[in-house]
């Protein structure tokens, strides 16, 4: 049997048997050394293939996770079920697999900014004065102001070149596209005013959402700006940091937790592991619980008597819930009975 994934990869799965019809076979579900093999290809044998092996006369009762990291990316893949034991009745388990693919962009997420249309090479920025915009199971507050042409909360793009410095680059992703390589991706501005803020259609716990810099704020980290310094000093010694912070609320508005992220992180000691983030990274979530809703705020070590002097942006995209939504996969109700010859 053979499973498709909407886009490549990496996956792990959760294996069970399932009861045998027959109560007297149950005991004997796995007469020997079975083997489940997933690999990458089925026209390709010698493919790389993992595989999941049960121990002699032991029957697993309840799922039990196994990751093929060894298969990389991939976009589809086969099961086999084979059985040691041959030239007797015996019963060859119907399997129960459930696959939870949660690295990539999945029909599991509740956001992936895909459903939102743009021109080519161009962003929205709440100028129609909609005051936000749905994508997938969540609304994203937008405040703009007409008289200062100014926005903050969330905007969204698919802007694609991430060489632009300053004002030019805050649409624009740092990757110079959506995570996993998608088109449509969240810009956030967190302004004056109240921090933006997401809240989902139905209050649920979240396993965590997707972020990295846009071009205006990592430029301006790397190389300093009129406004604001270059990270780490002239000698790349100094302490600096810039973090985002992650609120969930629930029903009631009360908080339920934060979840920090470092969007770049001078602190170390060794210069060498001083980082700021040019690559998509995901945000576990899951210590936030339920939640309703979910607000950002960013802070800096550069801050002056004005505030933060860092440019306030960061992108995000795929909000992955949790769990993730499982594929269950029956690999064959009926049971295979050979009898003794």
């Amino acid at each position: 049997m053979r499973s498709v994934l909407p886009h490549s990869r990496r996956a792990v799965c959760f294996i069970t048997p399932s009861f045998s019809p027959f109560p007297g076979h149950v005991r004997r579900l796995l007469p020997g050394k079975s083997e489940i093999r997933i690999s990458k290809s089925e026209t390709n044998p010698k493919d790389q293939s993992s595989r999941f092996k049960t121990s002699r006369w032991r029957a697993a009762t309840t799922f039990r996770s196994f990751g093929f990291p060894c298969l990389g990316f991939v976009s589809d893949f086969g099961f086999r079920v084979s059985c040691f034991k041959t030239g007797a009745w015996y019963l060859l388990p119907a399997i129960c697999i459930a696959v939870l693919a949660w690295t990539g962009a999945s029909r599991a997420a509740l956001v992936t900014f895909e459903d939102l249309t743009l021109p080519p090479e161009s962003a929205w920025n709440g100028s129609d004065g909609s005051g936000g915009f749905h994508s997938g199971a969540a609304f994203f507050e937008n405040r703009y102001s007409s008289d200062w042409d100014s926005w903050s909360g969330f905007a969204y793009s698919n802007r694609t070149d991430n060489q632009t410095r300053g004002m030019d680059g805050q649409y624009t992703s740092i990757t110079g596209s959506g995570q996993n390589g998608s088109a449509t991706y969240g810009v956030a501005f967190v302004g004056w005013e109240e921090p933006p803020a997401l809240t989902l259609s139905t209050p649920q716990v979240l396993r965590g959402v997707y972020v990295t810099n846009n071009s205006y704020t990592y430029y301006s980290l790397a190389e300093g700006s009129p406004f604001s310094k270059r990270f780490g000093g002239p000698a790349g010694d100094d302490p600096d940091w810039f973090k985002l912070s992650i609120t969930g609320t629930n029903t009631q508005g009360e908080t339920t937790g934060t979840a920090d992220f470092y969007l770049a992180d001078f602190r170390p000691a060794d210069n060498l592991r001083d980082y700021i983030v040019d690559t998509w990274e995901f945000v576990d979530l899951t210590s936030l619980g339920e939640v309703a809703a979910l607000q950002f705020t960013v802070t800096s070590s550069d801050t002056g008597a004005f505030g933060m002097n860092t440019p306030g942006y960061f992108c995000i995209d795929t909000v992955v819930p949790e769990p993730a939504t499982v594929v269950l996969l029956g690999l064959g109700a009926a049971v295979a009975l050979r009898r003794r010859r």
